[in-house]
């Protein structure tokens, strides 16, 4: 471990700090990649919530124990360090997992394998169909099994595909159980066609209208309007 003003502390002294009383203190101790297995497995066990997030969050963390974590703990949605490095090999094993949160640590790797990738797409737990439905390299076939099989609740992160197709895009934005933070992701996406567009503007959530109104695709006829009816405001006010 090491200081920003001091030089890197010898290994012997980590399992001093791993028992140190001071939260801050032992959640350093859990990040460091130098600590070794032991000392990982005893802060996984940490009272702290914080702590036992730092040991999964460890790039040298072993697969098994973060595995282990990953089924008792929330963790953080962005890919964690771990997984990222993993080889192709773990990544197979780790998306054959009977853990959801677990084949969901696989889902969020954004450079996933094709082959893993069409395999989690199809995953019936709806927390890894949240995880990989961004993966570029879902098509637009899949993306459709994706919104067909968990609905509304899948809405925003489908759209956050960059891939996702207009037809797709249009049939979300125009279903009535749509959620308003869904709505957000769908107004931006630059496949979005122009007439969606348009309805959006007209949403009573003023985040969802705000980001149709900044959507490049919106026509310039009905961006006049809308600067006229903001300078009418002015004027009024």
């Amino acid at each position: 471990m090491s200081s920003r003003n001091g030089p890197t502390l010898p290994d012997h002294f980590h399992p001093r700090l791993a028992a140190h009383p001071d939260a801050y203190v032992r959640r350093t101790v859990a990040r460091n990649p130098r600590v070794g297995e032991p000392l990982l497995r005893l802060l996984a066990d940490d009272p702290d919530p914080g702590i036992r997030r730092a040991v999964a969050e460890n790039p040298a963390v072993p697969l098994a124990l973060l595995t282990a974590l990953v089924g008792r703990e929330r963790l953080p949605r962005e890919p964690l360090p771990r997984i990222l490095a993993a080889t192709d090999a773990e990544l197979s094993e780790l998306a054959a997992s009977r853990v959801a949160q677990v084949r969901a640590l696989v889902a969020a790797r954004p450079d996933l394998p094709a082959a893993q990738a069409v395999r989690l797409a199809a995953d019936p737990d709806i927390g890894v169909a949240r995880r990989i439905a961004p993966h570029p390299g879902l098509g637009e076939e899949r993306l459709a099994g994706l919104v067909e099989r968990h609905g509304p609740p899948v809405y925003g992160a489908v759209a956050g595909n960059p891939g996702c197709p207009a037809a797709l895009l249009r049939r979300m934005a125009r279903d009535a159980d749509s959620v308003r933070k869904a709505l957000r992701v769908i107004a931006v996406h630059p496949a979005l066609p122009p007439d969606v567009v348009e309805e959006l503007l007209a949403d009573p959530d003023r985040r969802v209208a705000g980001a149709a109104a900044a959507h490049p695709s919106l026509p310039v006829g009905t961006m006049e309007r809308l600067i006229a009816r903001a300078a009418a405001r002015c004027q009024g006010n």
